[in-house]
C-alpha cells in the first residue's frame, strides 16, 4: 500500500512544470550559421549572373532541405532563449527570420511559379505581358490607349489576384504550423520590428501630405497625362510619374560619369570604388539597376544598363547607395551585415536617390536647365509623394486585412482617385506577402532625417564634402545590425517622425530661381 505522502507525490507529478528544452550545442548553431552564410552568398551570386544575362554556374550548396526546416528553426529559437549576450542574440534573431521566410517561400513555391508564369504570359495586345504593362503605360501618351492596354490585361489581372489570395492563405497555414498565430506576429518577426508602430507612421504620413499631394495632382495631371485630375484612372499613374518631359536632361551616356564625380566629391576616388560594376549593354541583361551583396563587405556587385531619363538615374543612384552601405559594413557577425531591419539600407539608398531632388546637384553635375528647375521640382515632389503615400497605403491595407477589418483600400486615398473595386486589380502586380512596404516607408522617413544631419554637418552641398563621408560611414559600418530607430538615435533624433520628410518636400515646392540664377551652395538653402 502506498503511503499518503507517496500518493500525493505521485498525483502531483503531472502538475509539475516540464523542464525547458536544453539549449543546442554551440557547434550545431555554428554549423547553421556557416550553411546560411554559404547559401546567401551562392544565392546572391546566382541572382547576379541571371540579372546580367549569364547562365548560372553550378555551385556547392549546403543541404538546404535540412537548413530551411521546422527542426532547424526550433534549434535557433532555443539558442536565442539561451544566449546571454544581446548582440549574439540579435544575430541569431536575424538568422532565425531568414530561415522562417525561406521556409515559407519554399512551401508556396508552386503558387509563386504560377504567379511568375502569369506575369510573363502574352496578353492579347502584341508584345505585352503583365511584367511589361507598367512600362507600356508610362510610355503611352494617349489616355484612351492606356485604358485599352489595361482592359486587355483584365482577365490575367483577375487570375493573378486569385493566385495571390491562394498564396497568402497557404502562407497563413504554414506560418500557423510554425507557431505564428497572426500575420502581424509573423511580419514583425520577418521585418525585425513591430509592424503595428508602422501603422501609426503610415496614418501620419497620409494625414500630413494629403493637402500638398492634392494640390500637385490638380496642377500637374493634365500636363503629364493629358487628363485632368478628376478623370484620372490607375492606368494613367505610370505616365504621371514617368517624367518623359525631362528625359533629355538625364542622358544615359552621362550616368556613370556623373556618379563618379559625385563619389569623388565625397572622397571616394574611382580607384577605391568598393564594388564591381557591370555596365555592359548586353542583349539579355535586365535593364534595371541592381545591387548584389554576394559577400559583405568584400564582394559587392552592381549592374546597370544606362538608357537615360530620371527613372534610370534614380534607380542607379539608389543601388549605389546600397552598394556603399554594404561595402563599408564592418560588423563581425555575417547575420548582422546582411540580415535585419531592411529599412536602414533603404534609407541609405534613398539618400543617394534624393540627389535628383537637389537643384544644386542637378545644375552642377548635369547642367540641368535653370529655367526648367521649378517645374521639374514640382513634378519630382509629386512623384515622391505618390511613392511614399503608396507605401503607407499598402501598410495600412495589409495590417487591416491581417486583423480581418473589411475596410476600403487606402490606395484610393493615397492616389487621390475614386476607383471601382475592379480597378484596384492593378495593385496586384506588386503584391507583397510579407509587408515589405513597411521597410520602404520607414526608409523614406529615416532618409529625410539623415539628409538634415548631412546638411548640418557639411552644408547644402553635402555631396561634395568629405565630411559627409565620415558621417555616412558611422551609419554604413553597422550593416543591418541596427534598426531604423537605433539609427535615428545615432543622430540624437526622436523615434521615426515624418516631419523632416514633409519639410524636404515643402522646400522643393518653394524653390523658384529666376531664369538667369544658377543654384549654388550659397544661393540656395534648405
Amino acid at each position: 500500500m502506498v503511503g499518503r505522502t507517496s500518493m500525493l507525490l505521485l498525483l502531483g507529478v503531472g502538475c509539475l512544470p516540464r523542464p525547458a528544452p536544453a539549449p543546442p550545442a554551440q557547434t550545431e548553431v555554428a554549423q547553421i550559421e556557416r550553411q546560411a552564410a554559404q547559401f546567401l552568398s551562392a544565392h546572391v551570386a546566382s541572382a547576379w549572373e541571371q540579372w546580367i544575362g549569364r547562365p548560372p554556374r553550378p555551385r556547392d550548396l549546403p543541404e538546404t532541405e535540412t537548413l530551411f526546416s521546422p527542426a532547424t528553426i526550433d534549434v535557433l529559437r532555443r539558442a536565442m532563449r539561451a544566449e546571454p549576450d544581446p548582440e549574439a542574440r540579435r544575430a541569431l534573431h536575424h538568422l532565425h527570420a531568414l530561415l522562417v521566410s525561406e521556409y515559407l517561400r519554399r512551401q508556396t513555391a508552386t503558387l509563386d511559379r504560377a504567379r511568375f508564369d502569369l506575369m510573363r504570359t502574352p496578353l492579347p495586345e502584341p508584345g505585352l505581358t503583365l511584367l511589361s504593362l507598367r512600362q507600356a503605360l508610362a510610355q503611352e501618351a494617349m489616355p484612351e490607349r492606356r485604358q485599352q492596354l489595361v482592359n486587355a490585361a483584365q482577365q490575367q489581372l483577375e487570375q493573378l489576384f486569385r493566385v495571390n489570395q491562394e498564396r497568402q492563405a497557404e502562407l497563413d497555414r504554414v506560418a500557423a504550423r510554425l507557431g505564428y498565430t497572426t500575420r502581424l506576429q509573423l511580419w514583425s518577426e520577418l521585418r525585425q520590428y513591430d509592424v503595428r508602430g508602422t501603422q501609426t507612421l503610415a496614418e501620419t504620413v497620409l494625414d500630413e501630405t494629403d493637402a500638398v499631394y492634392e494640390l500637385l495632382l490638380q496642377e500637374l495631371s493634365l500636363t503629364e497625362t493629358g487628363r485632368p485630375a478628376g478623370r484620372l484612372t490607375l492606368a494613367d499613374l505610370p505616365r504621371l510619374i514617368a517624367g518623359s518631359r525631362y528625359a533629355e536632361a538625364f542622358p544615359g551616356t552621362r550616368l556613370l560619369d556623373v556618379t563618379e564625380q559625385t563619389l569623388t566629391g565625397l572622397g571616394l576616388a574611382s580607384e577605391t570604388w568598393p564594388a564591381h560594376l557591370d555596365a555592359l549593354p548586353t542583349l539579355d541583361k535586365n535593364p534595371r539597376a541592381a545591387c548584389f551583396p554576394v559577400r559583405i563587405p568584400d564582394d559587392i556587385r552592381l549592374s546597370v544598363k544606362p538608357t537615360g531619363g530620371p527613372r534610370d538615374y534614380a534607380e542607379f543612384l539608389h543601388e549605389v547607395g546600397h552598394a556603399l552601405h554594404f561595402a563599408h559594413t564592418r560588423t563581425a557577425a555575417p547575420a548582422l551585415a546582411a540580415l535585419g531591419d531592411a529599412s536602414t539600407s533603404e534609407a541609405l539608398a534613398f539618400v543617394f536617390e534624393g540627389l535628383l531632388d537637389d537643384p544644386r546637384w542637378l545644375h552642377q553635375r548635369l547642367a540641368f536647365p535653370v529655367a526648367t528647375l521649378p517645374s521639374y521640382n514640382r513634378w519630382r515632389a509629386l512623384q515622391r509623394l505618390m511613392m511614399v503615400r503608396r507605401q503607407a497605403a499598402l501598410v495600412l491595407d495589409g495590417v487591416r486585412q491581417a486583423q480581418n477589418l473589411n475596410l476600403p483600400s487606402e490606395l484610393q486615398r493615397a492616389y487621390g482617385l475614386k476607383l471601382p473595386t475592379t480597378a484596384l486589380l492593378l495593385a496586384t502586380l506588386e503584391e507583397e506577402p510579407f509587408l515589405e512596404a513597411a521597410d520602404y516607408l520607414r526608409g523614406y522617413v529615416l532618409a529625410a532625417t539623415l539628409l538634415v544631419e548631412l546638411r548640418k554637418t557639411s552644408g547644402p552641398c553635402w555631396w561634395s564634402s568629405p565630411a559627409s563621408l565620415t558621417l555616412l560611414q558611422q551609419h554604413w559600418q553597422h550593416g543591418l545590425a541596427l534598426s531604423a530607430e537605433e539609427q535615428q538615435t545615432l543622430m540624437g533624433a526622436h523615434p521615426l517622425d515624418p516631419t523632416a520628410l514633409a519639410r524636404e518636400l515643402a522646400a522643393q515646392l518653394v524653390f523658384a530661381p529666376s531664369s538667369s540664377e544658377a543654384p549654388t551652395c550659397e544661393s540656395v538653402a534648405r
